[in-house]
């Protein structure tokens, strides 16, 4: 039976490595504090509250205070866990699983867009969702294949509500990633040349919660995409091909993805040199 926990105690802790990159130490240090203390609660219910309640503290206290100032010496800084700058998070979970982590510049350049977006369209939230985690060059953010150098963000469409006809800072998909928008007869399809020999480009797709309340704005979701290619520090725009002859983008930074990438008709991926 102890062999067993120990195997379950390495096994929670891999993967709130390979999630979190620093929640699976925090993890087992959560455990050697609880060895320490354990028997002070003899019931099996107050053991178990008290392993759930040190893990869930030390990690929130080490990410939220610790963390920030520790990353900042790898050249990572933290996007915001709350709207600041008109910048948030699309999902809390972003923030909360440290894949809220870019380069200095890059979190500038965000905050700058975000106030040129609310000078022309007052109100408007950019809502970041997946950039990297906040240590070490080449760790992997999985699923992405890319985003493990602070470099890269992905950036959320805008939407109007059809209902009010405002603008809204929310999404289809709740995560952003699925809430797709896909191709109109005549539009290059990127999707049909990718899908059969690659399972993964439209994964997501299809089966994500969407809701049907929100349209897709062109004229807001067109001068963001173009405010961040015309800074001098964005390398690589990513975006599907029907949404650049859509929004009628004519930035050479805004390149073609690979088939073995997923697809880009529901976010913008932005991309220092």
């Amino acid at each position: 039976m102890k062999f067993l926990i120990i195997v379950a105690v390495f096994l929670v802790a891999a993967f709130l490595t390979v999630v979190t990159q620093v929640g699976g130490v925090i993890y087992l240090l959560s455990w050697a504090i609880y060895l320490m203390i354990r028997k002070y609660f003899t019931k099996r219910y107050w053991r178990v509250a008290v392993r759930l309640s040190l893990f869930v503290s030390l990690y929130l206290a080490i990410i939220l205070f610790a963390m920030p100032p520790l990353a900042r010496k790898y050249g990572r800084v933290p996007l915001p866990f709350t709207k600041t700058n008109h910048v948030k998070p699309l999902t809390i979970w972003t923030a909360l699983l440290n894949r809220n982590y870019v380069r200095p510049g890059l979190r500038t350049i965000v905050y700058s867009v975000a106030a040129d977006m609310n000078k022309k369209y007052p109100g408007t939230v950019i809502n970041y969702m997946d950039a990297g985690f906040p240590f070490r060059n080449g760790f992997p953010l999985l699923p992405h294949i890319s985003h493990n150098d602070g470099k890269k963000l992905d950036v959320a469409f805008l939407y109007i509500d059809k209902v009010t006809g405002k603008q809204t800072s929310q999404t289809p998909s709740p995560i952003g990633y699925g809430g797709s928008e896909p191709p109109r007869p005549g539009e290059p399809n990127r999707a049909a040349v990718c899908d059969p020999q690659n399972w993964q480009y439209s994964f997501m797709f299809g089966w994500m919660p969407l809701s049907d309340r929100l349209v897709f704005d062109q004229t807001r979701t067109q001068d963001m995409v173009n405010r961040f290619a015309t800074d001098k520090d964005i390398g690589t725009l990513y975006i599907e091909p029907h949404l650049k002859t859509r929004l009628h983008l004519k930035s050479k930074k805004i390149r073609l993805h690979a088939c073995y990438s997923v697809r880009h008709d529901d976010h913008v991926h932005v991309q220092l040199y």
